[in-house]
This record gives structure tokens, C-alpha cells and sequence, in this order.
């Protein structure tokens, strides 16, 4: 999946997710202005390892919030002088990165 603009869910109506890939693949938010932002997670990989390329920002707004989630493992790589993976809520729970 391929982002150059916004993607969001803010949990409001029925999705917490941003981005969810249940049998793996990859992620690539691709422009320094490009924002995935979810409520509970920005992006989530479920399935296999894979990764996920970000130049822009990527995180969650919830009180649980991850920004990514990679439920079979996988690598993350921030590309760009502006790529932040951010969680907006301070809890314990809370984690940039999440892996299983």
C-alpha cells in the first residue's frame, strides 16, 4: 500500500485502524507530508513479517495507541529528515512500535 496524502480513522465510525493488512505486505508512506493516523493503530500487519517505509508520519490517537503494529515480526525504516512514528496519548500501554 502505497500513501501520498492522508489516511485516517479516528474511531468514530467503526475503524481504528488506519491501515490493516491481515495477510502481510508492505507499507509505504511515501511523501514527507504523507500522514497515516489511526485510533488504536496507524498501521497494523498481521499475517507475515513485512515492512513498512515512512517518510512522512505515521501514529495513533487512542489511549492505547500504537502508531505501527507488526503482529508476525518485520522491520520498520524511516526515510527523510521529517519521518516521525508518534502516539499522542501518554499511557503506559502506549508504544510508537508495537511487535508481536
Amino acid at each position: 500500500m502505497t500513501n501520498v496524502g492522508t489516511i485516517e480513522a479516528l474511531g468514530s465510525l467503526g475503524s481504528n485502524y488506519a491501515v490493516v493488512l491481515d495477510s502481510g505486505g508492505s507499507v509505504d508512506n511515501k511523501a514527507a507530508t504523507g500522514i497515516i493516523n489511526g485510533y488504536e493503530a496507524g498501521v497494523v500487519v498481521k499475517g507475515a513479517a513485512r515492512g513498512v517505509t515512512n517518510a512522512g508520519t505515521i501514529g495513533a490517537s487512542g489511549t492505547q495507541g500504537v502508531g505501527i503494529y507488526l503482529g508476525s515480526g518485520g522491520h520498520v525504516t524511516n526515510t527523510g529528515a521529517n519521518a516521525t512514528i508518534v502516539v499522542t496519548m501518554p499511557a503506559s500501554s502506549c508504544a510508537a512500535l508495537r511487535e508481536r
